[in-house]
């Protein structure tokens, strides 16, 4: 496997920033293939390929994709990090096309 570039997302409505992401899309860094995946497989995927890094890049500017566990309020879902810091660099990226 490769690393792999998340370039969009879909959330369902998509202004509505209580709602998590559904599904994401992107590249890989291997051989330039396209995905678009819900975010439970991309979740199972990333605890399979500990090792890959999913990340977005603006710019030259990365943000690191982790998985944040699931707490009493809320499920598991990714978020990025940049810097050390927890950002929504994911909410930012453009609405996947099918």
């Amino acid at each position: 496997m490769a690393n792999q570039r998340v370039t969009c997302i879909n959330k369902n409505p998509r202004d509505n920033a209580h709602e998590s992401i559904r599904r994401l899309g992107g590249v890989s860094d291997l051989d330039g293939s396209t995905w678009n995946v819900s975010l439970d497989d991309l979740i199972a995927w990333m605890k399979k390929n500990p090792s890959e890094t999913v990340y977005t890049k603006s710019g030259n500017a990365i943000a690191i994709v982790k998985i944040v566990p699931a707490s009493a309020t809320k499920r598991e879902h990714l978020r990025t990090v940049a810097d050390g810091y927890y950002t929504d660099n994911l909410l930012a990226l453009v609405e996947c096309v099918s």
